[in-house]
């Protein structure tokens, strides 16, 4: 897929290798990305006010099997992308990353007790 930029007429390939500085900036933003996805997961869990459906279900693990919710974050993204595997589609550093550092993330955010639990704040 190529996209025009607004700046000149070249085109963008996203597939095309990165100068290093480009692909550590790249990195960067997605692990900061990742970061603040799993602070907003941990922000709906604490606010109780309820969660998304893929929520529910990694929270409702944690309930059955003696795992974190980051892991079972985990669990599930391992099953998910075996089966993507398993039918053909290819795996990239971001789809794995996503995977391990938001359950990572959510495990370290809700370990640190930065977040209060909201309703013993009222």
């Amino acid at each position: 897929m190529t996209l025009r930029t607004s700046a000149s007429s070249e085109r963008y390939d996203a597939a095309a290798p990165l100068r290093p500085r480009f692909a550590f900036r790249r990195w960067v933003m997605l692990v900061v990305g990742l970061f603040l996805l799993a602070l907003g997961f941990v922000l709906t869990l604490k606010s109780r006010l309820g969660l998304n459906p893929w929520n529910v279900f990694h929270h409702g693990l944690t309930f059955h099997l003696p795992i974190t919710w980051g892991q079972s974050n985990m669990l599930v993204g391992v099953a998910i992308l075996g089966v993507a595997y398993a039918l053909g589609a290819e795996l990239g550093a971001g789809t794995i990353g996503n995977m391990v550092l938001t359950g990572l993330f959510m495990d370290a955010i809700l370990a640190s007790g930065v977040v209060p639990d909201f309703l013993r704040a009222r």
